[in-house]
């Protein structure tokens, strides 16, 4: 057959072999559900289909159970529509809205929904609805039983936290952190209690400030403004306030204890175009994982953007506009010069390195702007004599020039080595 044939009805087709394009939002979405009932008819659930305009409409319940459970594709909430609702006829249980957030249509510089998501998604959650996203990676966890807990969980830490009179829940409850969403949502229908993963909802930012740095912060400033200071570099007014900065790549997670065993926390996340990397993705992924187990929180919660937030303002000049936060911010006041504050600020972006040492002497009292002495790496601005290099190079050290990636890679190289050596 020919690329344009005409058939006996005088039809003209045009053959060819690359497959039509196909929306990956809605692919995903097709497997969200193709999973989710089939894992339903295993436990015996008595499952019904309805068609509607936007998709079957899905009507179920559990043996034994009195509930019944209504899934609705592309329902309108509130300034919303989920890709699916989930709701029962009992009203003590809030409703579920369900995203299947695909990253080529929410998390790219090409298509960027990051601030419209957050906005709309904190509306449902304000409006008592439960909102749980799922990713692709999320839907193949839970065909291929590999998902993992997020990096945070610490059973441990659970099992203290669940007997405290604010955080108290089961055990189980508690355990849902580590699964998955489409797990998490198959345990809510077995057996939904609101007043349980509110309970944990609120010990969660517990969990993230055991490893978090201290930051010094002026009371006025929000907590997402801790955030975004941290992402991008903004001006941060210092003062006496305590709170805490846990950074996972462009994801920034602040939490404050308050009196009365009351704890805020906003995570921010960095939906600057240029940042929508591989790297960010990963970010990404962890905000939505870190929302949903926000589910129910009755306590002050932001999930957000950067962009969704209005940077401190200037007070005085007292503080360089880029100066970073937590222990980035001890180094960058130490440093001398423009020069080395610029490379401060860029290298405090990076997750997973420690700050540097400023101002201290090397090898026979070679003075070092900025150096890592435990990884004997060195920073050559231009002021520094060759000699000086020849003499640090001789003794084993790794001399760089004032360039970010030559820093990184240094330290990446360092790393390496001593890793391997144990």
């Amino acid at each position: 057959m020919t690329p344009e044939a005409e058939t006996a009805e005088g039809t003209t087709w045009t053959v060819t072999e690359v497959p039509p394009h196909e929306e990956p939002e809605s692919h995903l979405e097709r497997a969200f559900h193709r999973l989710f009932l089939g894992r339903l008819r295993r436990s015996g659930a008595a499952v019904t289909e309805v068609p509607g305009s936007a998709g079957n409409v899905v009507r179920f319940t559990l043996p034994g159970t009195h509930r019944h459970w209504t899934l609705v594709p592309q329902a309108n909430v509130e300034d919303s529509r989920p890709d699916f609702l989930l709701e029962t006829n009992d009203m003590n249980v809030p409703a579920v809205a369900i995203f299947t957030d695909g990253r080529a249509y929410h998390a790219t510089a090409a298509v960027n929904r990051l601030a419209d998501d957050a906005a709309k998604r904190a509306n449902l959650r304000d409006a008592g609805l439960v909102v749980l996203s799922v990713t692709a990676q999320d839907v193949t966890a839970a065909e291929d039983g590999t998902g993992a807990p997020p990096s945070w969980y610490n059973p441990d830490l659970a099992g203290n936290l669940m007997n405290l009179p604010p955080f108290h829940a089961p055990p189980e409850a508690y355990k849902a952190l580590g699964r998955g969403p489409i797990e998490w949502l198959l345990s809510w229908i077995a057996h939904p209690s609101p007043d349980a993963v509110r309970a944990v909802a609120r010990a969660v930012p517990m969990f993230l400030s055991a490893g978090a740095q201290p930051v010094q912060t002026a009371d006025q400033v929000p907590l997402e403004r801790v955030g975004r200071a941290a992402l991008v570099g903004d001006h941060l007014p210092t003062g006496t306030r305590r709170v805490f900065l846990h950074r996972t790549g462009a994801l920034a997670t602040v939490v404050e204890m308050l009196p009365g065993m009351v704890v805020q926390v906003a995570a921010v996340l960095d939906d600057r175009d240029e940042v929508l990397d591989d790297a960010h993705a990963r970010a990404w992924r962890a905000w939505l994982r870190l929302a949903n187990a926000f589910a129910l929180r009755d306590w002050p919660t932001l999930v957000t953007t950067t962009s969704l937030v209005e940077p401190a303002e200037t007070q005085g000049g007292d503080v360089t506009v880029s100066r970073p936060v937590g222990d980035w911010a001890h180094a960058y006041d130490a440093t001398a010069t423009e020069a080395e504050k610029k490379l401060i600020v860029e290298l405090a972006g990076h997750e997973g390195i420690a700050p540097p040492e400023v101002g201290i002497e090397g090898p026979d009292g070679i003075p070092l702007d900025i150096s890592w002495p435990n990884l004997h790496i060195a920073v050559a601005f231009d002021h520094m004599p060759p000699e000086d290099r020849a003499d640090l190079s001789a003794r084993g050290w790794h001399v760089v020039d004032a360039s970010p990636d030559e820093v990184l890679a240094a330290i990446d190289l360092a790393t390496e080595q001593t890793q391997g050596t144990r």
